[in-house]
């Protein structure tokens, strides 16, 4: 029974508790004791328990789901959650091109099938107990966050970017002031067209000086100027004529997410976790390796 008082947020922690409530426990989990993929491949030591949580986070989001807490329909763009196992080689592949087929150490005689995704990199739903809880405590919120990435995408498509048909979020606070290609492109080629005679360029490594950098080429009706070497940029255009991608930028800020890559007509976005009120999974869980014995504590 829904309470008329119950905040949304509080009854998304009501919804996961009784599922998790409802597990027969202990949950023990056996083999996949550390997953190793490759040193580019991470993550480094996902424990087993990123595997079984999983599965448990998909019953949670359909339980989610059937009682109304989530809309129910396709969201535009297509949303998807990082895979906790290989989303980071996955990711690389995308940005890099595959070389050569992923060879896994987790134990699985077949070699390179990640247990989760099938080596598709992504999920339908999220994949942990806290990633539930994030994305279903602002289902609207969450809606409009990927509104905006579809407009910056299109914003910055003179400089290469196409228009994310897919969201890939990845539960987790962004850890660097990550930009995507397109974006860095655009502060470049506005800070090359507003450098002072004698005076090197400065590093734009942070939104502050990004904005910076793009504000005074707006302000100073600044054009773009051509450039050598591979890469898309509309030459010949001011920049008070372009798109800016700022204003946008801030509104996902705002909520705590970041656009931290454009893979082709993906859009990977970082979103703040929200930590459950009640237990975590892992306190729920016994693991074992593959001879029975207990492993170290959890890598943080």
């Amino acid at each position: 029974m829904v309470s008329a008082s119950e905040s949304p947020h509080a009854r998304v922690q009501r919804i996961v508790d009784e599922v998790l409530a409802g597990l027969e426990r202990p949950i023990v989990v056996r083999g996949y004791a550390y997953v190793r993929w490759p040193c580019c491949e991470g993550p480094k030591h996902a424990l087993a328990w990123a595997v079984a949580e999983a599965h448990v986070a998909r019953t949670i989001w359909a339980t989610l789901a059937e009682r109304g807490a989530i809309p129910a329909g396709d969201a535009a763009p297509e949303r998807r959650f990082a895979c906790p196992v290989c989303f980071r080689g996955w990711w690389h592949e995308q940005r890099h091109g595959r070389r050569s087929r992923r060879r896994s150490s987790h134990g699985d005689p077949a070699g390179a099938t990640c247990p989760l995704c099938q080596d598709a990199g992504t999920l339908d739903a999220p994949p942990s107990c806290v990633a539930c809880v994030t994305m279903a405590v602002d289902p609207d919120g969450v809606s409009a966050a990927e509104a905006r990435v579809a407009e910056i995408t299109r914003a910055l498509a003179p400089w290469g970017a196409s228009v994310a048909e897919r969201v890939i979020w990845r539960v987790r606070a962004p850890t660097h002031d990550a930009a995507p290609a397109a974006l860095r492109v655009a502060v470049a080629a506005a800070a090359i067209a507003t450098r002072r005679p004698g005076r090197s360029l400065e590093a734009h490594d942070t939104a502050a000086t990004r904005r910076a950098a793009w504000r005074r080429a707006v302000d100073e009706d600044a054009r773009v100027l051509p450039r050598t070497g591979r890469g898309v940029q509309p030459t010949g255009a001011s920049f008070a004529s372009l798109p800016d991608p700022f204003p946008l930028l801030d509104v996902l800020a705002a909520r705590g997410d970041a656009l931290v890559d454009l893979l082709r007509a993906d859009a990977v976005v970082w979103t703040r976790p929200i930590a459950l009120d009640g237990p975590a999974f892992g306190e729920r869980v016994v693991l074992e390796d593959l001879r029975g014995a207990r492993p170290g504590a959890r890598p943080r």
